[in-house]
């Protein structure tokens, strides 16, 4: 069995500062127009909201 550490220079999210993926998605697309899809590896390129 293996022991997962916690990396010491993260945290957990706080209620209040998650981020709106679809804003941040929709601004990278209109500041990064590659992204659009244009190229063949686009895909693992693009800002997907979970």
């Amino acid at each position: 069995m293996t022991k997962t550490e916690v990396p010491t220079d993260v945290a957990p999210v706080r209620p209040g500062e998650e981020l709106d993926w679809a804003r941040l998605r929709d601004h990278l697309l209109a500041e990064l127009p590659e992204l659009s899809g244009s190229s063949p590896c686009s895909s693992s390129h693009v800002v997907r909201p979970t």
